[in-house]
């Protein structure tokens, strides 16, 4: 599955309701992304 990492991060940040990291997005999907690909992107 690729995932649109654009849209997957807006609506992170969008969802958020504190601070929102890239580790904390990563977290969320449980693998299927890393960190450091947020950070790069």
């Amino acid at each position: 599955m690729k995932l649109d990492l654009l849209d997957m991060y807006s609506n992170y940040l969008i969802s958020q309701n504190h601070y929102a990291t890239s580790t904390g997005l990563a977290n969320m999907f449980q693998g299927e992304i890393s960190h450091d690909q947020m950070t790069r992107h």
